[in-house]
């Protein structure tokens, strides 16, 4: 969302030379347009996300016609890659395995893995005060620099504060949840860290049949400290009962935060 624009520059200014190349300055002699992904630093390979729609029923409301021969999508529901032939859509390929999501809590419709926070949420908007959910901070606040959650989302800014209590950890705690009769579970999250400071720190702990994991730190702030991304976290054979705690401290106007789309799921 916040490359956008500057991805539509970069096409508009290389589209002149017949050819696009994006992450490379030499694309292949051969195409219109080529995308490279490499890892350089903290930059992480990328992947290319084709448009996603819900449902095959939802293809309709695609305007395709004889002349849009190679149109793709992804349909979601049934993990398929879809082509448009001219007159009907063909599946090309799809999903051996789709995870089978045991539990879900993006606080937007899919809200089946409970939480409690501590302390309670609050909103004081006069002084950007927030810990809670929301789907936009205030407008003193480029929402732009928040973009890896979407609809609602976890919030935090500046919760080093007189309402919870100076310099205390903002903790929220998710609901054990059964993965007895699954296999090859992963708890995940996405998270959106913009500009920690010194002292401002995220951390996980997750729990295996009630018993606590060494922590892990998501980031431990230093000079305007900020990362993006989705965590992955893999749990070992044999447990019944998963949970996790995601525990926030962090002072400041300047610096925000965003996590989204909890959930527990089977390979």
């Amino acid at each position: 969302m916040k490359n956008s624009f500057i991805l539509l520059l970069t096409l508009v200014a290389t589209a002149s030379f017949g050819q696009v190349g994006i992450g490379t300055t030499t694309p292949s002699n051969a195409s219109m347009l080529e995308i490279s992904s490499s890892v350089s630093g903290t930059s992480l390979y990328r992947g290319l996300m084709p448009p996603r729609i819900p449902t095959t029923s939802d293809l309709v409301s695609i305007p395709a016609n004889i002349n849009d021969v190679g149109l793709l999508v992804y349909v979601i529901d049934i993990g398929s890659l879809q082509i448009w032939n001219g007159i009907s859509w063909e599946e090309i390929y799809s999903l051996t395995t789709t995870p089978a999501v045991i539990a879900r809590q993006d606080f937007d419709s899919n809200l089946s893995w409970t939480y409690t926070n501590t302390p309670n949420f609050y909103f004081d908007y006069p002084n950007d005060d927030v810990w809670g959910i929301i789907s936009t901070f205030t407008e003193t606040v480029p929402d732009a620099n928040i973009d890896n959650v979407d609809n609602n989302f976890l919030a935090i800014r500046d919760i080093d504060n007189p309402i919870a209590g100076t310099n205390v950890d903002h903790t929220i705690s998710f609901v054990n949840v059964d993965i007895s009769a699954f296999n090859n579970v992963r708890i995940a999250f996405d998270y959106d860290i913009f500009e920690f400071d010194n002292g401002d720190d995220v951390d996980y702990v997750v729990y295996y049949d009630d018993i606590a994991q060494a922590p892990v730190s998501l980031l431990n702030g230093a000079s305007n400290s900020s990362s993006e991304g989705t965590v992955t976290i893999i749990i070992p054979p044999g447990i019944n009962d998963v949970k996790i705690d995601l525990i926030i401290n962090q002072n400041g106007n300047d610096d925000y935060a965003g996590f989204d789309n909890f959930i527990v799921f089977a390979q």
